[in-house]
């Protein structure tokens, strides 16, 4: 059955940025998949309105559906983010996994809070 217009819009990937993953840059990232699980630093390798890819160091089994909660520090700054998010792919690789997670829900202070770390070339 084909998707009208409206849902194929909604399914439409937003465009993503990459942000700065340099030390220097001052964003810190921990994500937790469950209320009971280890926090775990992560990296936010790319981030759109409405999801984040995130690397995480380690193999780890992860189903889509799976709810977790990202938390983002800019140390520099002292600032401070977080949103809970819902797992949709996870691919391991050797000796890290790359996650895609999209934030529950819209919202302009983590837009603004992202725009802090875009890369610029």
């Amino acid at each position: 059955m084909p998707l009208n217009n409206s849902e194929n819009k909604f399914l439409q990937r937003k465009t993503r940025y990459n942000l700065s993953i340099s030390p220097i840059s001052g964003l810190e990232s921990y994500i937790q998949f469950g209320v009971d699980d280890d926090i775990s630093r992560c990296i936010v390798w790319n981030v759109s309105s409405t999801g984040a890819c995130l690397l995480l160091n380690g193999k780890f089994s992860l189903r889509a559906g799976d709810q977790c909660q990202l938390k983002c520090i800019s140390s520099f700054e002292r600032i401070d983010y977080v949103c809970s998010c819902v797992v949709r792919w996870s691919t391991p690789e050797v000796f890290v996994t790359f996650v895609g997670v999209s934030f529950e829900h819209a919202d302009i202070s983590r837009d603004a809070f992202f725009n802090n770390f875009v890369q610029t070339q």
